[in-house]
C-alpha cells in the first residue's frame, strides 16, 4: 500500500505544480481560477459526491458511517484546542490566534485527500472522505465561522451555511444508493465523465491558488507558519493513531482517518481570512506550508503506524 501511496502523493504532487505552473503563465488567472472555484463547488464536486455515494454506499458501511463523521468533527476541535493551548508557547500575537485555531482545525479533505482516498480504496474510499468532510464542515461553518468573525457571541446563522451542494449530493446519493437506483446506461456514463474530471481540476487550481502567494508580503507568518506544520501534520495524525488504536475500525478505514488527520490547512481558509478581514498572506504562507510538507510527512505517518 505504501508504494500505492507513494506514487499517487508524487502524481498529485505533479498535477499541482503543474497547475503552479499555468498560473505563471497567466494560463491560470485569478479571474478564471475563481470562476473555475465556482464550477467545481457548485457542479463538478457534488456530481463527484453523488456519484460515490450511489455506488458506494451499503448497509454496512451505514453501521459504521457514524466514525468517520465522529472523527471529522472531534479531531476539528480536538485541533483547535491543542492550537489555543500553544499558542502561547508559539508566542502568537494574541489578536491572531483566533485565525491561528482556525486554521489549524481544517485540512484541505476534499481537494487532497478525495484523490488519495480513491486511488487507494475506490469508491468506499471516497465515501469515508466524505463522511469525514461532512462532520468537519459542521465544525466549520459553525464555530469556524465564529472564529472568523471576531465576535464574542456565538449566533445560529451561520447554520445556514452547512446546507450546501456538497452536502446535497451526499444526500442524494445515499439515498440512491440505498433504493439501489438504476440509472441508463448514457447517463450513467455521462456522470461518470463528469465526476472525472473533479480531482484533477482541484488540484490544477491548489496549485495554481499557491502560485499566487507572495512570499515577500507574507514572510513575517513564518513562525505561525511552522507552528501550523507541527500542529497539522505531526501532532494531528498522531493523535488521530492514537484514537483509531482503541476503536474495533476496519484497517482501510483507520488508514483513512489517519490520512484525513495528516491534510494540510486547506484552500479555502485563504478567501475565509480575507472575507474577515485577517493577513490572507499569513494564511496563505500556512497553506503553502503545510501543503508541501504534508507530501513528506504523510508517508512517514503511515509507514511508523505499519
Amino acid at each position: 500500500m505504501l508504494d500505492t501511496l507513494y506514487t499517487n502523493l508524487l502524481a498529485l504532487l505533479i498535477t499541482m505544480l503543474t497547475g503552479a505552473l499555468l498560473a505563471r503563465l497567466k494560463l491560470i488567472t485569478p479571474a478564471l481560477r475563481q470562476g473555475l472555484n465556482t464550477l467545481l463547488y457548485y457542479f463538478a464536486l457534488p456530481i463527484l459526491v453523488f456519484n460515490s455515494m450511489r455506488g458506494s454506499i451499503t448497509l454496512e458501511l451505514l453501521q459504521t458511517s457514524y466514525y468517520p463523521l465522529l472523527f471529522g468533527a472531534g479531531l476539528a476541535l480536538i485541533n483547535g484546542t491543542v492550537a489555543f493551548l500553544s499558542a502561547s508557547l508559539w508566542r502568537i500575537d494574541p489578536r491572531e490566534r483566533r485565525l491561528f485555531m482556525f486554521l489549524s482545525m481544517f485540512g484541505n479533505n476534499l481537494y487532497l485527500a478525495l484523490p488519495i482516498a480513491q486511488a487507494l480504496f475506490g469508491a468506499q474510499g471516497v465515501a469515508v472522505v466524505l463522511l469525514y468532510s461532512f462532520g468537519s464542515d459542521l465544525i466549520l461553518w459553525t464555530i469556524g465561522q465564529f472564529l472568523l468573525s471576531g465576535e464574542n457571541r456565538f449566533t445560529l446563522a451561520s447554520l445556514k451555511q452547512v446546507i450546501n451542494p456538497t452536502l446535497m449530493g451526499l444526500a442524494l446519493g445515499v439515498a440512491a444508493g440505498l433504493a439501489d437506483f438504476w440509472l441508463p446506461p448514457a447517463l450513467e456514463i455521462s456522470l461518470s465523465n463528469m465526476a472525472s474530471i473533479t480531482s484533477p481540476l482541484a488540484l490544477l487550481l491548489t496549485g495554481a491558488a499557491l502560485a499566487e502567494i507572495k512570499l515577500g508580503a507574507a514572510g513575517h507568518g513564518i513562525k505561525q507558519a511552522m507552528a501550523l506544520f507541527i500542529g497539522k501534520l505531526v501532532f494531528s495524525p498522531l493523535i488521530a493513531v492514537g484514537l483509531v488504536s482503541l476503536l474495533p475500525l476496519p484497517v482501510e478505514m483507520s488508514t483513512l482517518i489517519i490520512i484525513l488527520a495528516s491534510m494540510p490547512t486547506f484552500v479555502r481558509s485563504i478567501v475565509l481570512s480575507d472575507r474577515f478581514g485577517w493577513d490572507g498572506q499569513k494564511t496563505a504562507l500556512g497553506v503553502l506550508v503545510t501543503t508541501l510538507g504534508c507530501f513528506v510527512t504523510i508517508p512517514i505517518i503511515l509507514q511508523l503506524v505499519q
